[in-house]
């Protein structure tokens, strides 16, 4: 659990740099396009932690995955370590 947490902290430090970038150097719209994606994708990445620690590994390691396919290369680390969880006998 402690690498998909990495990553989703991997993905929130790639969330705001990139947002940062936008806002400063491109401009406001695309800056505001990016955080309303932005917004969903993490919707899809936090319900996906808070299954996987209820239980429900699979179906969060799937909604894990989803999210981070958004932020590939750094997002491998949130796929691989759900995907790891998911995979791990119950105990």
């Amino acid at each position: 659990m402690r690498v998909v947490g990495a990553g989703l902290f991997l993905n929130l430090l790639a969330s705001v740099g990139i947002f940062s970038y936008l806002l400063h150097h491109v401009g406001i719209q695309q800056a505001a396009w990016f955080f309303a994606t932005f917004l969903v994708v993490w919707a899809f990445i936090i319900i996906g932690f808070i299954m996987q620690v209820a239980g429900r590994v699979k179906m969060g390691a799937f909604l894990i995955t989803l999210g981070s396919l958004v932020f590939i290369p750094v997002g491998l680390v949130a796929i691989i370590g759900s995907i790891r969880v998911a995979r791990m006998p119950a105990r």
